[in-house]
């Protein structure tokens, strides 16, 4: 999808991160979570304590993590 869109280049999937790594990735960017499920969204929470804005799903538990137009941006049905 991201070579449709032509973002490739500017796109990175980091995959797990260890918890002492989470402030010194993409220092600039955005952090998205767009998971199907979740319990909580500890993740969105971490990315938001390393002031990341965040691009989140609308699963449910996500949205108890962050404050929509605030902190995040939710997207979705």
């Amino acid at each position: 999808m991201v070579n449709e869109l032509g973002i490739a280049k500017q796109t990175t999937f980091e995959g797990k991160v260890n918890y002492s790594e989470v402030g010194d990735i993409t220092p600039d960017g955005y952090f998205a979570n767009l998971s199907l499920r979740e319990s909580f969204g500890v993740s969105v929470l971490e990315a938001s304590s390393c002031g990341k804005p965040v691009i989140v799903s609308n699963a449910q538990g996500i949205e108890r993590s962050f404050i929509p137009g605030k902190t995040g941006i939710p997207v979705g049905n």
